[in-house]
């Protein structure tokens, strides 16, 4: 005869009795279960909601739901280990789990493309009101109704529209929001493949190098480079601050550098220093039709993004060899625009709020040198 539901519940409360003696042991026990079943990214994910949650209601609610998590993991695993909780008796989540891990994926990918769109997260946290009855379905002959509650609290907190709109679409949040991003894109990568909207890993700039470039991670920003690449860059600014790396390396994309120049360069000039440096990545085949491009674009006088700044002799040298594909064709070019550009970015930009912030979000830990 199979057993009732206070029955189960009492024969669970017997055997646990002995490690589930205190809040500690179930806490501890919690954790273990979760790196269990999910691994360091489950427990980096539970971290980034629990200190989202701190900013958003503050440390102790923040604090007591999660370990209200930790309880609930504590008890799947006694009655995983009961086979109380079973293949066949789940094998209904399968769909409605990886649909709600999609879910958050991507809108946390739409946010992610288009940073000054909010991104509509009521399917998600409808995704998750159809998790918690679930949920509550399946554990309801097999735990107290107190601890049903903290299910209730736990979705409904985690799952609700008011956190997930801030969550995902208040920049503050940017941090806790590129951590989840990135632990969860590696946890749900295969079922990500499976419906085809996995993004394709972005490369490394250097040519030659055949590494993925580094993803968003807490604070870290991310990078148009591998991790060695990026430490190189990142050490040789540190060393010796230079518009060059906000011209053509891994700051190119800086927007608050993009805004400076703008600004304060000579119009047009920004754009033709990365094309004299990008001429130098060009093949021989190519470097005749490419200096032809940035003569007549830049230089010429019915040229669209005419460039005043440089000297008459610099034009006249490169008016003597842009039909050539000389390799040194806009060498002069590219230190006189350096040199215009030098002053105004140790006057603009270097030591600003905003050249501190890059510093800071550009640093590269452990945590931070694998995607």
């Amino acid at each position: 005869m199979a057993a009732s539901g206070d029955q189960v519940k009492q024969s669970m409360g017997v055997s646990a009795k002995k490690f589930l003696a205190s809040k500690g042991a179930k806490s501890t026990m919690g954790q273990k279960a979760i790196l269990h079943f999910l691994g360091d990214r489950g427990t980096n994910m539970l971290m980034c909601l629990q200190n989202a949650g701190i900013k958003h209601i503050g440390e102790a609610k923040a604090k007591a739901l999660v370990e209200n998590v930790y309880v609930l993991a504590c008890k799947a695993k006694v009655l995983y280990d009961a086979k109380l909780i079973t293949p066949s008796n789940t094998k209904e989540f399968t769909q409605p789990i990886n649909q709600l891990a999609i879910g958050i994926f991507q809108v946390l990918e739409t946010r992610k493309k288009s940073p000054t769109k909010p991104a509509d997260v009521t399917p998600v946290a409808l995704k998750f009101a159809q998790m918690e009855a679930m949920l509550i379905n399946l554990l309801r002959p097999l735990i107290k109704e107190k601890n049903l509650k903290k299910v209730n609290e736990v979705m409904g907190y985690f799952g609700s529209k008011q956190f997930l709109d801030v969550f995902v679409n208040d920049p503050d949040y940017h941090e806790f929001k590129a951590t989840l991003h990135k632990n969860l894109k590696s946890l749900i990568k295969e079922r990500l493949e499976d419906v085809d909207i996995m993004p394709p890993a972005r490369a490394c700039r250097v040519t030659s190098c055949q590494a993925e470039a580094l993803d968003e991670d807490g604070k870290f920003a991310g990078s148009q480079y591998c991790a060695p690449h990026h430490e190189e860059q990142y050490k040789a600014l540190l060393k010796e601050p230079n518009v060059h790396h906000f011209l053509v390396e891994n700051g190119s994309d800086y927007d608050p550098f993009i805004a400076m120049a703008d600004k304060h360069f000579p119009a047009n000039s920004r754009l033709m220093y990365r094309g004299c440096v990008n001429y130098l990545d060009a093949s021989q085949k190519i470097r005749k039709i490419f200096a032809e491009g940035i003569w007549e674009k830049y230089l010429t006088p019915r040229a669209t993004n005419l460039v005043t700044c440089l000297s008459p002799a610099c034009v006249s040298a490169i008016e003597a060899k842009y039909q050539t594909g000389d390799p040194g064709c806009f060498d002069m070019a590219r230190a006189e625009l350096k040199a215009v550009f030098t002053p105004l970015f140790n006057q603009h930009f270097l030591n600003t709020e905003a050249y501190k912030d890059y510093i800071s979000t550009r640093r590269l830990d452990k945590n931070s040198s694998s995607n």
